[in-house]
């Protein structure tokens, strides 16, 4: 048996083997290790049936220009102490916060749980990008989420499909359209 060295770095070469150099093993290691970390980071724990007490949610839906679509520019907010703030029309990064519409009761602010873990918002980054806080995009939705001691901040540059329902929601619970 051969043995190459790489300063203190013993590789044993098998006889007849392909020549394999130090720094294939280097390039091998290197590559293997930009495999791992571009796997899925998605907890394998399912998010509890029940808000955090620190669960906070920001919504912003820019883009869409039909009035009265549940996706047309509006600002969401809900507090941990279960406070919705809302407001329609295009959110500019030097906006003021959305005026309180409401204090949501433990129901209602469980369904916003229920209605924001589908979205993908709380899970580690695996889509979106993440953003500074106020980043918006020109076409999509901006996400700040707060749930158990993390938060995520993304922008969805495109399209904010993966929110219509929790913002059908929003909406209702802010008196925007229809009764709650």
């Amino acid at each position: 048996m051969i043995t190459l060295e790489f300063e203190s770095l013993s590789l044993p070469r098998v006889p007849g083997a392909p020549g394999y150099t130090p720094s294939m093993f280097l390039r091998l290691f290197l590559a293997a290790a930009c495999l791992n970390g571009c796997t899925s980071t998605r907890s394998s724990h399912p998010p509890p049936p029940q808000p955090p007490p620190d669960f906070s949610l920001s919504l912003t839906l820019v883009g869409e220009t039909s009035p009265g679509s549940p996706l047309e520019p509006a600002w969401y907010v809900v507090e941990p102490d279960g406070h919705l703030r809302a407001a329609l029309g295009s959110r500019q990064p030097t906006s003021a916060i959305p005026p309180i519409v409401r204090r949501l009761n433990d129901a209602q602010y469980t369904e916003v749980w229920k209605a924001t873990v589908p979205t993908g918002a709380l899970e580690a980054p695996t889509g979106g990008v993440q953003i500074a806080e106020g980043t918006l995009p020109q076409r999509g939705a901006g996400v700040s989420v707060s749930a158990s001691g993390q938060r995520r901040t993304r922008v969805y540059e495109g399209s904010a499909e993966q929110f219509a329902d929790l913002a059908v929601l929003l909406r209702r619970l802010a008196w925007i359209e229809g009764d709650s």
